[in-house]
């Protein structure tokens, strides 16, 4: 490192030698001659010699010092500003944050942004001056690590060392918040925040902007930010962002359509660019397709696949490697099933002798033998809460679908919810018996029930049924996935009309409108409730409602609802990053051991514990914390002789690399003096710090007095001819 601002001075340090070259040389030109009258002068100076001659050494030592300091006052030395502030100021507060969220997985010239960033914080930390503190987050944060200021710096920085990459998102805000209540708990009164991130648009928020600004306040008067980039510069990316069965549940031997959503992000190329995406079932590769995703945009791959035998499948979909290589593969776990049994809920009293409440919907479910996997088995509503309280382990039905049931005794309903809560699903189809009032308070409950919306009224239309009536089908808002698998019979949605229904009002705001009525408000509304979903469709299922069981998306729309039930008992062994697992097991298992093991072959023992539900028969689990570590984690209980595939997947908000920009940032810390860059100091142009050759001239006038006091005293004055003559 260079402290000088004119080096080229420095070879003037060559003229310390001066002095002793033009000693030497003088030196040979004297001649001793013995003289009798000097024998006693001779005898004097000879007592006076040794003193003089340390004189002399001095003298010439100050030479050349003079010499050394003039050429170091033409090279004009600087201290940096970060030795100069140590000496100058008091000990300061100091908040790292460091970003570690996958995306620092970036590989730049070969080398992971985050071990750059790990490497240059620790020694950051370690140049601190003595009687700093500095307080060290990180987003995401470390599971256990305590937030608390230190002084010792050789052991923060050996903390910083041994931190690891995560793969979730990071939230720098919430970090930065955490750093200010640790600095208002000690009340500090001046603190430095240091961000050390790549930019990542993601880690900053969507929609953040009002709690960023809620932070510049805060800290406008205690404190300044600094945001060190050690980002790419324009970093490009193609990652795996979801993976999952489109058409289902899935049976042996039947073929089915898994989606894998591919992302590009970034790049300098504004044209798309094929990649082949590869489909592997259990370890075995099954097809390859070509799929060319648009610049910072998304694309669907489809591949259909057939799974052998029943249990759970690992499905894997992989990219080819660049630079970010952990979105290059996405796990899922498939479970297949011989059959799907389908709990059909009547009231005998509307039933006849040729038709039930349910026969449309047992007839789209099983339209002959072999045909689907789905089994349809009649149950009478009477029958519901002893058929549900006394399943042990897995519950008999799949799924359950109420058709114009009037109404539920106490023991159904907390049956039912808890069936609900524990990971199933149920579909309400509402007709001309049923019970508002009760459906209201009971199942509904002001949205804290397990009904999604709740029933209003029966609003009928005096139209001819051959003119279909007013009441036209419509996609909803959450349509998408939901009509995805039928895209030839989508087209059906528009003949399909209602000349009665229920009016369904107060859809929470985690309610999801399926399909609607033209102009006239939901039809088909769906809520997770607890693990399981509910859902409630608003226009019968018999002719003297609406045409649906007529029309050819009948089929289609029935197996795709039965499939949005049967979703969370798939999705239980498919996790997001960093959420909790929670596994029922049979209650013959409880005094079994229960083991988990991560993707990197860590083992963990976990205990089945009671689930809080109601109900005289609650059922056992086994929970974790998050799950911090994506890919197959395996769940194996004792007793046991296969193991549960358990997926734990990517955010997808981490493939996204778009960097933000200096003006964003800037809008969302205003009236902050921010300090962004590369550099882990202050900007450039306060990087010299202290000037030192001004320092350096008086210090050469002060030699200047010493050298005239020492040529005194050796017997040259500095003006004129002393009275010992010259030496």
């Amino acid at each position: 490192m260079n402290f000088f601002i004119n080096p080229g001075w420095l070879w003037g340090l060559g003229a310390v030698a001066i002095p002793v070259v033009l000693h030497l040389f003088f030196r040979r030109r004297y001649v001793t001659l013995r003289w009798a009258a000097m024998r006693f002068l001779k005898e004097a100076v000879e007592r006076s010699a040794s003193r003089r001659r340390l004189t002399q050494i001095l003298l010439m030592a100050v030479r050349m010092l003079l010499l050394a300091l003039l050429a170091l006052a033409f090279a004009r030395p600087y201290l940096s500003s970060e030795v100069a502030a140590a000496l100058a100021r008091a000990p300061q507060n100091f908040v790292l944050v460091l970003d570690r969220s996958m995306s620092l997985g970036y590989r730049e010239q070969g080398t992971p942004l985050w071990e750059r960033l790990r490497s240059e914080a620790a020694a950051w930390i370690r140049s601190l001056s003595p009687g700093d503190r500095v307080l060290v987050l990180s987003a995401p944060p470390v599971a256990g690590r305590a937030i608390s200021f230190t002084g010792d710096m050789p052991e923060a920085a050996a903390e910083v060392e041994k931190m690891e990459l995560a793969e979730g998102p990071a939230d720098l805000l919430a970090a930065l918040f955490s750093g200010w209540e640790a600095c208002e708990t000690l009340s500090l009164p001046q603190v430095r925040f240091l961000v050390a991130t790549d930019m990542q648009r993601r880690s900053f928020g969507d929609g953040n902007e009002r709690a960023w600004n809620d932070f510049a306040r805060r800290i406008q008067e205690k404190g300044t930010v600094g945001f060190v980039d050690v980002g790419a510069g324009q970093p490009s990316n193609i990652g795996l962002t979801g993976l999952a069965v489109v058409n289902g549940p899935v049976a042996p031997g039947r073929p089915a359509v898994v989606r894998a959503t591919i992302f590009r992000s970034g790049g300098i190329s504004d044209s798309a660019q094929e990649v082949p995406v590869t489909f592997w079932v259990d370890g075995t590769k099954k097809e390859s397709r070509l799929v060319a995703p648009p610049p910072h945009g998304a694309v669907s791959c489809d591949a259909t696949l057939v799974f052998d035998g029943p249990g759970f499948h690992e499905v894997m979909a992989t990219v080819p490697a660049d630079p970010l290589e952990g979105d290059n593969r996405l796990a899922a776990v498939v479970p297949a099933k011989d059959s799907v049994r389908i709990g059909c809920v009547y009231n005998p009293e509307a039933a006849s002798d040729l038709a039930r409440p349910t026969s449309f919907l047992e007839c789209a479910l099983s339209p002959a033998p072999g045909l689907t996997s789905f089994q349809a088995i009649p149950l009478l509503a009477r029958d519901l809460a002893d058929t549900l309280e006394n399943s042990r382990g897995e519950p008999v039905f799949d799924a359950l679908l109420l058709a114009d049931v009037p109404i539920l005794d106490k023991r159904a309903v907390e049956a039912l919810e808890r069936y609900v809560r524990r990971g199933k699903g149920v579909a309400f189809f509402p007709a001309g018996s049923v019970d508002a009032d009760f459906y209201n308070a009971e199942l509904y409950r002001a949205g804290a029930g397990i009904l999604p919306a709740r029933l209003a009224r029966i609003e009928a239309r005096e139209v001819e049924r051959e003119t279909g009536g007013p009441l036209r089908l419509i996609p909803g808002p959450a349509a998408g996935l939901f009509l995805a698998p039928f895209p030839v019979a989508r087209g059906d949605l528009g003949r399909v009309a209602a000349w009665r229904r229920w009016v369904l009002e107060g859809e929470g705001p985690f309610a999801r409108v399926l399909l609607a009525f033209d102009g006239a408000g939901p039809a088909l509304v769906a809520r997770d409730v607890g693990r399981g979903t509910a859902l409630v469709w608003g226009g019968g299922v018999s002719s003297s409602w609406t045409n649906l069981p007529a029309r050819p998306v009948f089929l289609p729309w029935v197996h795709q609802l039965v499939r949005e039930l049967t979703l969370p008992s798939e999705s239980r062994a498919n996790l997001a990053w960093g959420e909790s697992l929670r596994w029922e097991i049979p209650v013959e298992s409880v005094g079994r051991r229960a083991n988990l093991v991560s993707p990197a072959g860590e083992r963990y023992e976990l205990t089945p514990v009671q689930e809080e539900a109601k109900g005289p028969q609650p059922g056992w689990e086994v929970a974790t914390g998050p799950l911090d570590r994506s890919g197959l984690w395996r769940l194996a209980l004792q007793g046991e002789r296969e193991e549960i595939p358990i997926a734990v997947g990517l955010p997808p908000g981490e493939s996204d690399l778009t960097r933000l920009k200096t003006s964003e940032l800037e809008a969302l810390l205003p009236g902050l003096p921010l300090e962004t860059g590369r550099s882990w100091g202050i900007s450039a142009e306060k990087a010299r710090g202290a000037d030192l050759s001004q320092s350096l001239l008086f210090l050469i006038l002060a030699f200047l007095y010493v050298e005239s006091y020492l040529a005194w005293r050796a017997g040259r004055p500095v003006h004129g001819r002393g009275k010992g003559g010259t030496l």
